[in-house]
């Protein structure tokens, strides 16, 4: 291709190539493979994924409300079980957050999980449930800053 002419306005011959590699050798990445296995390690915070169901019987739900092309959706991610779940809203209002949870919570009561705390922004549509869901479910509602929950 260099001496065809294949690439424009290249100065550089297959002569020249020849005489850099005996000048400086092979190149080391081609030496050395150019690809290289990398095996992850493991994250010291995070036991090997077994998780102790004794402990996990006790839920926390880390609740949020994010949004999809303008959808809002309630989050909550439970630990320490790593399970997630999602439930469309019809708005941000107490009502609807508020019909998107009990789902959640019976069907983590019918699976032998005890959901015991609530963690979530301090927005008046969470707090607004915090008696209701001590009352009826046995949850009490954390309101954490912004980026400590989900």
């Amino acid at each position: 291709m260099l001496n065809s002419g294949g690439i424009i306005n290249c100065d550089i011959t297959s002569s020249d190539l020849l005489r850099a590699e005996e000048i400086y050798e092979h190149p080391v990445a081609s030496l050395k493979g150019k690809t290289v296995k990398n095996f992850a390690t493991p994250n010291k915070d995070e036991g090997p994924g077994v998780i102790d169901l004794q402990e996990a019987d006790y839920q926390t739900m880390n609740v949020d409300i994010m949004y999809v092309k303008g959808i809002p959706f309630l989050l909550n991610i439970l630990t320490p079980l790593r399970k997630m779940f999602e439930a469309k809203l019809k708005s941000k209002t107490t009502q609807s957050i508020f019909a998107g949870l009990p789902g959640t919570i019976s069907d983590l009561i019918a699976r032998g999980f005890k959901p015991s705390k609530l963690r979530c922004d301090p927005e008046a549509g969470f707090t607004a449930m915090k008696d209701t869901l001590s009352q009826e479910y046995g949850v009490t509602v954390d309101a954490v800053g912004a980026g400590e929950h989900v």
